[in-house]
């Protein structure tokens, strides 16, 4: 089992030590990864790690399975009742990992999703139509993704996902909102998913 990471705390002293691009530290997933960055900044990686009992210190830090606040994980795991590691999950997490990290604004489009993708499942999730959101959101999203990925098609990929992820975000963001009310709206299909 992986150690859990504070992605929050460890953004909070990244800034407050200086670091310019403290929010980057949502882009890296391994603990490899994760600890360079924080000691090329001065930090103690450790500090940031929950010590499970048992856990086992070189198995990567990803939050996995259908508690990760992923919508991607949870468009699999519960639209299709895939495990946390079918192929799908893991063809996308290995083009985050090798192309996406690389590809100019990445890193902050990765940090942006594990910063916005917690409150996006919660909201969802609250939705009497959750389960067709799901599905629309593997049909649309995951398996076409993953079949151009496959093909090498890795811009078009980006391009589907960065779309379908701002209009996620518009429709189910609730900053500033009541957040016990569901979206406005919030079982109407998505634009993008549509097209």
């Amino acid at each position: 089992m992986p150690r859990k990471f504070d992605y929050r705390k460890a953004e909070d002293d990244l800034y407050n030590s200086g670091c310019r691009y403290s929010e980057e530290i949502y882009a890296y997933r391994s603990e490899e990864s994760i600890d360079k960055f924080l000691k090329e900044n001065g930090l103690d990686p450790e500090k940031y790690y929950e010590k499970p009992a048992g856990a086992s210190p070189d198995k990567p830090a990803v939050p996995h399975g259908p508690d990760s606040g992923c919508y991607l994980t949870t468009a699999c795991i519960t639209a299709k009742g895939l495990p946390d590691d079918c192929e799908e999950l893991t063809v996308l997490r290995e083009y985050r990992d090798t192309y996406l990290i690389k590809r100019e604004g990445g890193a902050k489009d990765i940090a942006r999703y594990y910063k916005t993708a917690p409150e996006i499942v919660k909201s969802i999730d609250a939705l009497p139509c959750s389960e067709q959101i799901w599905l629309d959101l593997y049909e649309t999203l995951v398996r076409p993704c993953v079949e151009r990925i496959k093909q090498g098609k890795t811009e078009e990929v980006y391009e589907k996902y960065k779309s379908i992820t701002l209009e996620l975000e518009q429709k189910y963001l609730r900053a500033g909102a009541d957040a016990s009310k569901p979206p406005v709206n919030g079982c109407t299909p998505l634009q993008a998913i549509k097209a």
